[in-house]
């Protein structure tokens, strides 16, 4: 029997669609950009995503941050 992923929680699902937002809005991207460390940034991607009606953790961020990561380094050793 093959084991799927676990479905996404409302709090990823709505993460992801505040990165692909980010993508599309160079103003936000760029304040986002200018975050100095990985805590202020996860601080800073929170408090951006609340501002525009989403609802995630810090938690949620660091998760996704890891998982892209994850994917990026998937990509370059296959």
């Amino acid at each position: 029997m093959e084991s799927s992923a676990p479905a996404p929680t409302e709090a990823t699902r709505a993460f992801q669609e505040f990165c692909a937002l980010v993508v599309q809005d160079q103003t936000l991207f760029d304040a986002l950009r200018a975050e100095f460390d990985v805590y202020s940034f996860r601080r800073a991607v929170v408090a951006a995503g609340l501002a525009r009606g989403f609802s995630f953790t810090e938690e949620e961020v660091r998760a996704g941050l890891l998982t892209a990561r994850q994917t990026w380094r998937d990509r370059l050793n296959p």
